[in-house]
């Protein structure tokens, strides 16, 4: 019995694929990097692991570059500063 197509995608903050319902989703939305926690949100997205240790790989200032070559942006370093000080704090307060 034929169970239908899975979606496989790349984390990019630790490059191991998974199905996609394993993942989360980023986009860029009015000059900010957000979760997409439905995966329903226009625009291109990015992928990580719910793991912190992925989500702040590649949130990481060196790794910008990945998020903005994936997204496909044209991005002011100072917005990447910011964004990435900002989402830092913001993963290592949770627990996913």
């Amino acid at each position: 019995m034929k169970r239908g197509h899975v979606p496989i995608r790349m984390c990019r903050g630790c490059g191991r694929r998974a199905p996609k319902q394993e993942l989360v989703r980023f986009i860029w939305d009015h000059g900010e990097i957000r979760e997409d926690a439905s995966g329903n949100m226009p625009g291109r997205g990015v992928y990580c692991c719910e793991n912190t240790v992925c989500r702040t790989r590649l949130l990481k200032k060196k790794n910008m570059k990945i998020l903005k070559q994936a997204l496909r942006l044209q991005l002011d370093k100072g917005i990447l500063r910011k964004e990435s000080s900002r989402k830092s704090q913001e993963f290592d307060g949770s627990n996913r």
